[in-house]
């Protein structure tokens, strides 16, 4: 199976997507925004059968070109069946694609973090978080995931679309990327908002991130 993976910033990567995804022996076929903001306009729905939409630091607010066409492909995509994924922003773009809201936050969440499955399929756990703005769910979509600074930590529509408002697929690399080019993002007030001492210091064998990007991609793979 071919992946398609929408990743918006080079700090922003697959992570342990990637390893789940070799395991299988899928091939990744990457779209980097940042090299071509206009090249998802491009893109044929009726070619792609998985697509991931990775974070990154825009809004789905923002008047941005492609943010639209990226939310016209995820629509294309489940409209004629195929599967997609979310993480973060895109989560975010998902929700708002069909239908929900996104807003700011009273206090970002940003560190190590539990969140809760409300699925029997799923697993609860602690996982990395990295966002300031939160999703009301579009109509039709099912809550996987909550926590109680941010209710709607992840959804799905149907069998074949997944939104995950954190970060599963961070491994000590990745982290490191994403800490190294953002870290100024810390610099916000907030009872969620963990020092880059704590989250450098937090042992990620100790999350479940891992357990649950292999357990996500494994139902998306199937149905």
């Amino acid at each position: 199976m071919i992946i398609d993976a929408v990743l918006h910033v080079p700090h922003e990567t697959l992570g342990q997507f990637a390893t789940v995804i070799d395991s299988f022996g899928d091939t990744i076929r990457y779209h980097k925004i940042w090299e071509d903001q206009t090249q998802l306009k491009t893109l044929n729905a009726d070619e792609i059968d998985f697509l991931i939409v990775m974070g990154g630091p825009n809004s789905v607010n923002d008047d941005t070109p492609w943010l639209a066409d990226e939310r016209q492909l995820i629509k294309a995509v489940q409209a004629k069946g195929g599967r997609v994924l979310g993480i973060c922003l895109g989560a975010q773009q998902i929700a708002k694609a069909f239908g929900g809201k996104v807003a700011p936050m009273r206090h970002k969440e940003l560190g190590w973090f539990p969140v809760e499955a409300t699925v029997d399929d799923l697993p609860s756990g602690t996982v990395f978080h990295w966002h300031g703005e939160k999703i009301e769910l579009p109509d039709l979509s099912d809550q996987i995931y909550t926590n109680s600074h941010c209710p709607a930590q992840g959804f799905r529509l149907g069998a074949k679309v997944y939104g995950l408002q954190f970060h599963p697929e961070m491994t000590t690399t990745t982290l490191t990327q994403l800490l190294a080019a953002d870290k100024a993002y810390l610099e916000a007030p907030g009872e969620m908002v963990q020092s880059l001492a704590s989250i450098e210091k937090f042992d990620i064998s100790n999350s479940n991130g891992a357990r649950i990007t292999k357990m996500v991609y494994e139902s998306l793979r199937r149905s």
